[in-house]
């Protein structure tokens, strides 16, 4: 069973600093944040049920929309993904 998602992990909002300037607006930088919290830990990897996992919680069709139409980057946001796992292994020797 999973545990409802409280808050944005330090990690989650540390890491995710890293890609803040691809969103045009806050609200959609905080999507960004709360599906990278919940993706990894959701038994089902639904909008819906990911929406679901947190305590305050807005309409799903909002991270839908910011999953489906929203304006931003993913070769970039991928780009830079990419560059931080290479940094991550280089520090760590492999």
């Amino acid at each position: 069973m999973e545990l409802p998602i409280v808050a944005i992990p330090s990690y989650v909002e540390e890491i995710s600093t890293e890609f803040a300037d691809l969103f045009a607006q806050e609200r959609l930088f905080n999507q960004f944040k709360r599906l990278m919290t919940a993706f990894p830990i959701a038994e089902k990897c639904t909008i819906a049920h990911m929406n679901g996992l947190f305590t305050e919680h807005t309409n799903q069709s909002n991270l839908n929309r910011f999953v489906t139409t929203s304006d931003w980057d993913m070769d970039e946001l991928n780009r830079r993904r990419v560059k931080i796992i290479n940094g991550v292994l280089k520090v760590m020797g492999q």
